[in-house]
């Protein structure tokens, strides 16, 4: 007897297919294919309707074959924010060998490699086609191709090993930092994450730091403690924190969180003992990676006191497509939005702060100011994320997305995971 659908699994065999085609053959055919769960456009894409187009979710299917080079960089524009939105969103561009051996085209085939698209060729429009093929042939390799596509649409996941449906969700310390605010905050939000659990979401979670790492932070610049020893420190909070989360988790729902320390981290990360099969069962809950990570062909150096990093490093590892950094704001601003409005000026920041809601990760330093104000009042410059974080997310082959979710509002993350609405910002990578 075959095992129930997962979630996942049902969302992929009844996932809308969108086609961008003028090609009336390729049309018909994909209407007597996918109907009811189908539509069509031939409307080309413009910058304008970007925001329209990754409103909508399933499958989307691009016939390049009328397209020019210049739209090109449109595109992969649209596959970068689908993908971020909903992993498994399935992007499939179908184009000639011409237009595939031209150099312009090297930017789709970089999506391949990353993959984020998938490929099919297919001939020229019919009546460019040289040799005389009648329409009979033609309408038979169209049929053919869409044979292909099918199977692509209906393949849940990648069968390589890696968990590429699944997400590293960090619990920001900012979060932890309102437990005197809030103090059902936390709770919520993994309340919210057994949720989608038990929807069928397979799930890790990594902490921040919180209010006990603000303190050991303020006491390391007062005394200029070594990277060593700060490091250290980092790890021992981090460590309550993620017992804490573990903790939680398994009062809500006994037996679904599992710390993972440290010294354990090595033996469960180099075994795959985190798969499938053990995500359906359990939420594991990271703290960091092992001490020494080049075991598992991790660098050695990951700074202990950079929590963003390790969950960008463990995503990788698992294969994982999207971390969701659940903070204490809504999504990406111009500036933090935290920051207190009496103290905009002296920190040469403007009171205007408009919403950003796509950030490419080389635009991090850019387009956003990155001065921010810890719980303790410490003014820093690493606002949205570790800089140690943005170099290995650009470099690392799986996490694609890195998304900002408002952590006080349990409800964004459902949606969030669901990928059926956008919600919060996206840094995504170039």
């Amino acid at each position: 007897m075959n095992a129930p659908a997962t979630v996942l699994e049902k969302r992929v065999m009844e996932m809308m297919v969108h086609l961008m085609s003028n090609d009336p053959i390729l049309t018909t055919h994909f209407v007597q294919t996918f109907k009811p769960n189908f539509e069509s456009s031939g409307a080309p894409i413009r910058d304008s309707n970007l925001e329209m187009i990754v409103e909508s979710s399933g499958a989307y299917v691009y016939d390049l074959s009328s397209s020019q080079p210049l739209e090109y960089p449109l595109f992969v524009s649209v596959a970068h924010r689908l993908t971020a939105i909903n992993p498994l969103a399935k992007i499939i561009f179908l184009a000639t060998e011409e237009q595939q051996a031209s150099d312009d085209f090297a930017p789709i085939k970089q999506l391949v490699e990353s993959s984020r698209a998938i490929i099919h060729s297919r001939p020229p429009a019919y009546g460019e086609t040289a040799g005389g093929t009648n329409l009979e042939q033609y309408a038979e390799s169209i049929y053919n191709i869409i044979g292909d596509i099918v199977k692509d649409i209906k393949q849940p996941y990648p069968k390589n090993g890696k968990i590429e449906e699944g997400t590293i969700i960090k619990v920001g310390g900012s979060l932890l930092d309102l437990y005197k605010k809030n103090p059902n905050g936390l709770r919520n939000l993994l309340g919210a994450s057994v949720e989608a659990h038990d929807k069928g979401y397979r799930i890790v979670l990594t902490v921040g730091g919180g209010p006990s790492n603000s303190v050991s932070k303020d006491m390391a610049a007062a005394y200029s403690l070594p990277a060593e020893l700060r490091g250290e420190n980092t790890e021992r909070v981090l460590d309550v924190q993620a017992r804490i989360i573990a903790y939680v988790l398994n009062d809500i729902k006994s037996g679904l969180g599992q710390y993972v320390s440290p010294e354990d981290a090595n033996m469960v990360l180099r075994g795959n003992y985190i798969n499938r099969e053990l995500l359906d069962g359990q939420i594991p809950v990271f703290s960091l990676l092992p001490r020494d990570p080049s075991e598992l062909g991790l660098p050695k150096d990951i700074p202990r006191d950079k929590s963003d990093a390790h969950a960008v490093y463990l995503a990788n590892h698992l294969g994982m497509r999207r971390v969701i950094f659940a903070k204490n704001t809504d999504g990406i601003y111009e500036r933090d939005p935290n920051v207190p409005d009496d103290r905009l000026d002296e920190l040469g920041l403007k009171h205007e702060n408009r919403p950003i809601r796509f950030l490419y990760a080389n635009q991090v330093d850019t387009r956003i100011k990155r001065i921010s104000i810890e719980s303790d009042g410490r003014v820093t410059d690493e606002h949205l994320i570790e800089t140690a974080a943005l170099k290995p997310f650009i470099e690392l082959k799986y996490p694609i997305t890195i998304q900002i979710v408002d952590g006080t509002k349990p409800d964004k993350l459902i949606t969030a995971l669901e990928g059926n609405v956008a919600t919060g910002s996206y840094i995504l990578k170039p």
